[in-house]
């Protein structure tokens, strides 16, 4: 084994090391690598992120949920559902980097996070569980590469 080999060896053992330290109610997503169908890595990501956000609902306390809401400056407006969550991310446990945030907003800013879009720092844990899905997915394809010759 080459010393490259062995760098790429110990890095996927750290991603998955990673995993291991995932609460267990997260863990089945995380670990449910996809199907032939997924040609690439970030789909796969966004439907585990989906994933995640619906056990974060089914979490919640349900008086938490939706409150209803006047509008201060109109009394006559209709009460309108407003969702106050806010929550540190249930994977790696980190806040925003706002001070005094007490966590990401739910359910766009934490899926912000944990998909790193719009210039949020990517969640640790769903970028191991992505690079892990990556490695999977490329070592498919060099076996079938392999097969063929």
């Amino acid at each position: 084994m080459t010393r490259e080999q062995q760098l790429e060896e110990d890095l996927s053992m750290a991603r998955r090391a990673i995993l291991e330290l995932v609460p267990e109610i997260y863990a089945e997503i995380l670990s449910a690598y996809p199907d032939e169908s997924v040609k690439h890595a970030y789909d796969w990501l966004r439907e585990v992120v989906e994933a995640i956000l619906d056990r974060i609902e089914e979490t919640l306390d349900p008086h938490e949920k939706i409150v209803l809401v006047q509008a201060p400056y109109d009394p006559d407006l209709l009460l309108r559902p407003f969702r106050p969550s806010r929550l540190p991310c249930p994977l790696c446990r980190r806040k925003p980097q706002t001070v005094g945030a007490i966590g990401f907003a739910f359910p766009d800013g934490l899926r912000r996070h944990l998909l790193g879009d719009y210039n949020a720092t990517m969640c640790p844990v769903t970028n191991a569980a992505k690079e892990l899905c990556n490695e999977r997915l490329h070592s498919e394809f060099r076996f079938i590469g392999r097969r063929r010759d």
